[in-house]
């Protein structure tokens, strides 16, 4: 049995925006297939005020997280 695995991190960091992957065990050719595969990206955004989760829904910064986490009372719903 032979394990392949991918990893794709997208994050903001002191240092600012970050995007990282990895892949493990997978050939050129298993790359190239899967390069053809189309995938969507959903991003939900709750809790925090209406200004902030839409902003978020487009782009993101330190500043605009911290202005989310900040408005967390003004929601029913938790922050996630």
């Amino acid at each position: 049995m032979k394990i392949k695995s991918c990893l794709s991190l997208e994050g903001i960091f002191e240092a600012g925006k970050a995007d990282i992957t990895a892949c493990n065990s997978f050939s050129n050719e298993d790359i190239q297939a899967a390069l053809k595969v189309e995938s969507n990206t959903v991003r939900y955004v709750l809790g925090g005020d209406a200004d902030s989760r839409a902003q978020l829904q487009v782009n993101y910064s330190n500043d605009l997280l911290t202005k989310f986490l900040s408005n967390s009372d003004q929601s029913t719903s938790p922050v996630s």
